[in-house]
């Protein structure tokens, strides 16, 4: 098993891309249930809102990973799709770390 061939890690991203579904559907169902209680309390819209984000990121990178793996006939357009798609995780990971800190000075007063 070599670390940097992606085919070694097909298992494992599939269970990631399924665990990451799954938990992205239940804290949506939760956050349904509860609305007026998330949006009542200071800094948990944020706080849902980013749990969302960060599952909906796992899934994108471990299902960009896995899809790189099948033989295409679109070639090339798969490369630029799997790249666009870690590029738009970094950037919502970045943006995660930003608003996490904004909001942990809301939810825990100086």
């Amino acid at each position: 098993m070599s670390a940097y061939s992606p085919e070694d890690w097909s298992d494992f991203l599939v269970a990631s891309s399924g665990a990451s579904a799954a938990l992205a559907g239940l804290v949506f169902i939760g956050i349904s249930i509860n609305l007026t209680r998330i949006l009542d309390g200071p800094g948990l819209p944020g706080r849902a809102g980013q749990t969302i984000v960060i599952l909906a990121n796992a899934l994108a990178v471990s299902l960009a990973v896995v899809v790189s793996n099948r033989s295409s006939p679109l070639g090339e357009m798969r490369a630029w799709v799997n790249e666009l798609v870690l590029t738009v995780g970094g950037v919502a990971s970045v943006m995660n770390l930003a608003l996490s800190a904004a909001y942990s000075s809301v939810l825990v007063p100086s």
